[in-house]
């Protein structure tokens, strides 16, 4: 699993140039105007528009998110936070990823996606 942060904007395509004056690369158009992923070396950083956020989510928000590595499901994380006493929400279904939406005990909201193939 890698972490992908997320940060929420009012117009994430006017934060693309600051983030590309610092080096970061557009890795992913995919869900543009509401989502653009980012590319720093290995590291990722998604910009998600407030508009469109499942979340209440304030502009300049900075959301926790996980990406499941090849061959980890969705389900083997359930499992794995299910056995350690944690509470886990229903999977959702979105057209890019499979998504689980969790809070962690110190309440930062985070999300672990499983991309679709």
């Amino acid at each position: 699993m890698h972490a992908v942060p997320v940060v929420f904007l009012a117009d994430p395509a006017v934060v693309v140039l600051f983030y590309e004056a610092l080096g970061l690369t557009v890795a992913s158009r995919q869900g543009a105007p509401h989502w653009l992923e980012l590319a720093a070396g290995e590291s990722k950083l998604g910009l998600h528009a407030t508009a469109t956020s499942a979340h209440d989510s304030l502009s300049g928000s900075v959301q926790l998110g996980f990406e499941t590595d090849p061959g980890e499901s969705l389900e083997d994380v359930v499992a794995r936070l299910t056995a350690a006493g944690f509470p886990v929400g229903p999977i959702r279904d979105l057209p890019t990823r499979r998504a689980l939406d969790l809070i962690d005990p110190a309440g930062v909201p985070l999300e672990i996606s499983e991309p679709r193939e």
